[in-house]
């Protein structure tokens, strides 16, 4: 996922202590289904719901219909193993409230970006137990082995 998701291994990775972040976010983590086809998401006409906006039941199967379509991506992804985080109320979502455990620094991460990042982790001390992780590649696997940076 580096070479996809973080600009050719220079970005960076954070670890979020979960537990926490669900509570703090009201969030619900679901795992994500692969599929050689696109989902359909058939959805009732808008007056539907207006009408039938305090039934629980149809609030919840409409909710879960859209849910489902965003946890569906291409099979040729499979090997990500992805997860992702739904957060129902924008208003509970604040990253600033969620413990940092880790930050793991792409392989060919910069050295002012390296820089930036022990810079905000030592002077806040919200990160006070926040470890820090150079990744390098290994001679004879094709894995990723991470390394305290400092």
């Amino acid at each position: 996922m580096w070479a996809h998701y973080a600009n050719k291994h220079s970005g960076f990775c954070v670890e979020y202590e979960l537990t926490e972040c669900m509570r703090h976010m009201d969030a619900v983590l679901a795992p994500v289904k692969y599929s050689d086809k696109r989902p359909l998401l058939e959805l009732p006409p808008p007056e539907y719901l207006d009408e039938n906006r305090r039934n629980p039941d149809i609030i919840r199967d409409y909710n879960e219909k859209v849910w489902r379509t965003f946890l569906v991506k291409s099979d040729i992804w499979q090997y990500e193993k992805e997860y992702r985080i739904f957060v129902p109320n924008k208003d509970s979502a604040s990253i600033k409230d969620v413990n940092i455990t880790a930050i793991y620094l792409g392989v060919n991460k910069s050295s002012s970006n390296k820089q930036k990042i022990w810079d905000i982790v030592t002077h806040d001390s919200r990160f006070q137990h926040t470890r820090i992780y150079h990744l390098r590649t290994t001679e004879r696997e094709f894995v990723l082995k991470p390394y305290v940076a400092w």
